[in-house]
């Protein structure tokens, strides 16, 4: 039997880069639109305070000369279907830029109604934390039902965990169900700050986990894990990651089946 649209629940995980911080953020198909993307681009400007004004097409940057707005209309009509933004590599404050409206997946034979927009910085970024730290701002922009956040430790210190330990490191990424205020949903982990959308916090309920709940006017909610920056490393951090998978394990859903749509 297929599943109805609204419940259905869209693998999504979206993986992190090593050595970087990231804000990666999920909002409806309809809102990911080309004027979207350039004021997104222009809040990354803003935050680390300069240009990032190179596209990446096929290897290597190159210096855009028109608006970004016409860069992503083209490269949505390119193969991949992908925009893929930079500011110079030399740069301290490095980032790359993507963003996708029609995000597949391999095996993958429906279509999606989500876009995805991520943004990562070198974890040694001066402005590392400040870009991060804009989270609800980059929601708030979006129309995000989901986003979520990575330290610039988050990868390179969960490897480092999992190596010790003997694990997969994938096997600290519990996928959890982040439902839109459609009723459907994605398929996605937290991260170190996570915002949820009105819908999402709803279903959640309240959290006894997290060190801090930022409470949004729209009714949406930035869950951040720890106050510093997260560590895998740190006992007290793992802890708590470990604490809130335990909590919201009614949560979890490694989305639904392809022969369930």
């Amino acid at each position: 039997m297929s599943v109805p649209f609204e419940q259905r629940v869209m693998p999504a995980i979206y993986p992190t880069m090593g050595r970087k911080g990231a804000l990666v953020i999920f909002c409806p198909s309809s809102n990911m639109t080309p004027a979207l993307v350039e004021r997104l681009v222009e809040e990354t400007e803003a935050v680390i305070g300069e240009p990032v004004r190179h596209t990446v097409r096929k290897t290597f940057p190159q210096e855009l000369t028109h608006n970004i707005a016409d860069e992503v209309t083209r490269a949505w009509k390119s193969p991949k279907q992908i925009l893929t933004l930079c500011n110079k590599l030399s740069r301290p404050d490095h980032v790359t830029i993507s963003a996708n409206r029609f995000p597949s997946f391999k095996g993958a034979a429906y279509p999606a109604d989500y876009g995805v927009c991520s943004i990562e910085i070198g974890n040694t970024a001066p402005r590392a934390l400040d870009l991060i730290a804009h989270l609800a701002t980059f929601a708030a922009l979006s129309g995000a039902f989901m986003a979520r956040a990575d330290s610039p430790l988050w990868r390179e210190s969960m490897v480092a965990v999992a190596k010790e330990r003997g694990i997969s490191p994938d096997s600290l990424a519990a996928p959890f169900r982040f439902v839109s205020e459609q009723g459907w949903g994605i398929s996605e982990r937290f991260g170190w700050g996570t915002y949820l959308g009105p819908r999402c916090t709803r279903e959640f309920g309240p959290l006894r986990a997290p060190e801090n709940i930022e409470r949004l006017p729209d009714g949406g909610a930035i869950v951040w894990l720890t106050a510093a920056p997260f560590d895998f490393r740190d006992e007290s951090h793992y802890s708590r990651y470990l604490e809130l998978n335990r909590e919201l394990a009614v949560h979890r859903h490694p989305g639904t089946q392809i022969g369930e749509f």
